[in-house]
């Protein structure tokens, strides 16, 4: 992933955490990924795979002292030095670039986790206002309907079941009114854990996509799996793992030569005497060859090649999987919209006055028949407003597992432009 996409990141971060009472914005909301306690951690592991030592010049190397005798004159060094295999080094580097991917992959997945998290409590937290202003709305004709029931006492258009169901439906309505404030206050309390110091939620609602809009993105949409996918990518990380574990067992397996040391070996002479011996034939050479027969180093080499074969059939399933779920999702939402349109039309001719215009004809002034169609409309409104909020989340689990959140985390994809 490039390194540009952190900068409108940090600058929609910067937004969020101004000193003093401030308004908590989609700005704000999204900007805060870059304070969550699972993006910095899996951010530091990149860093520490980027400052990871190199192998050095050899495995090991150590200083051997040796004294023979009680007396103390018998003194031997040694200098051993384990070399690495042909090609070792090179391989450890390819284990490390691997490594560095699929921490790096990682870090792209958690960021597009904790950004849809994000989304869902922001498109969350604007449903429950639009439902209890719904619910109150419904409320207010369930009380007018109540009214008119109770005028009409001692007519003959007087039901008293009507008016018992009106008053059960006004308290109904009245509960769900104060569990839909119930449910804002605990978004917000979550709000407030995630996005510390805010004063008040404002997340605009003016340009949030229409369907016209989500229908065209969608058919622009194109179902290509590869390593920008998050998902993808971490098996793709695993599996330049597990071939770069393979190719430095491979080049461990080549150290032919386990070991080479060079030795001293000295004795202080008795009082009296001088060592005969000169200082050359007390320096002494050693070399280990390994026999690479019955080590059981083949067994090692060939679980290895298991798992390369393991994590190959993972991404052909995977590639499988979010080829089929995204153009499912595709269809899904498709689907909604198209119900979206069928609610739509009835929801305009309400708006146009047709509809109440056809009842006032067919009934004249009946305030009941007026009431209930009012009703109706509402129900049919916000019944719309629930499948667009449907299509909502099912759009950003789309984004989300095609790694359209993690590549560009600072637009806000919710908005009808841009």
């Amino acid at each position: 992933m490039k390194a540009s996409w952190i900068i409108p990141v940090l600058l929609l971060g910067g937004l969020s955490f101004a000193e003093g009472p401030w308004v908590l914005n989609w700005d704000g909301l999204l900007g805060s990924v870059t304070n969550d306690p699972k993006y910095k951690a899996a951010t530091d592991r990149v860093g520490l795979i980027k400052e990871a030592p190199g192998l050095g010049l050899w495995d090991k190397m150590e200083l051997r002292y040796e004294l023979d005798g009680f007396d103390f004159r018998e003194h031997k060094v040694n200098l051993r030095v384990s070399p690495y295999g042909f090609g070792e080094v090179s391989s450890f580097k390819h284990r490390q670039t691997a490594r560095r991917m699929k921490n790096e992959a990682d870090r792209d997945q958690v960021l597009g986790e904790t950004l849809y998290d994000r989304y869902v409590l922001g498109v969350e937290w604007i449903y429950r206002k639009h439902q209890l202003a719904y619910h109150e709305s419904l409320k207010k004709i369930y009380e007018d309907l109540v009214q008119v029931h109770t005028t009409l006492s001692g007519t003959a258009l007087f039901d008293p079941r009507e008016l018992v169901e009106s008053q059960q439906d006004l308290v109904e309505v009245q509960g769900r009114i104060l569990s839909d404030q119930n449910d804002i206050v605990e978004i917000e309390q979550v709000l407030g854990v995630l996005v510390p110091g805010w004063a008040s939620v404002d997340l605009d609602t003016n340009d949030l996509l229409s369907t016209q809009t989500l229908r065209e993105r969608l058919d622009k949409f194109s179902v290509k799996v590869d390593s920008t996918h998050p998902e993808y990518k971490v098996l793709l990380g695993d599996l330049r793992k597990a071939e770069a574990d393979y190719k430095l067992e491979k080049s461990i397996s080549r150290r032919f030569v386990s070991y080479a040391d060079v030795g001293y070996a000295w004795q202080i002479p008795k009082s009296g005497k001088t060592d005969k011996t000169t200082p050359i034939e007390d320096l002494n050479f050693g070399v280990g060859i390994r026999i690479p027969f019955g080590d059981g180093r083949a067994q090692e080499e060939y679980e290895l090649q298991i798992d390369i074969g393991d994590v190959k059939s993972e991404l052909l399933e995977k590639e499988w999987s979010i080829s089929k779920d995204v153009n499912k999702k595709k269809r899904e939402i498709g689907a909604l919209i198209r119900q979206i349109a069928v609610q739509d039309s009835f929801v305009a001719r309400v708006d146009a006055g047709a509809l109440f215009t056809d009842y006032a004809m067919r009934a004249g002034s009946d305030p009941l028949l007026l009431l209930k169609a009012r009703s109706s409309a509402l129900q049919t409104s916000w019944n719309c407003e629930q499948l667009k909020y449907e299509a909502y989340l099912l759009y950003l689990e789309m984004l989300q597992m095609t790694g359209v959140l993690s590549r560009d985390p600072g637009t806000n994809h919710l908005k009808g432009k841009g």
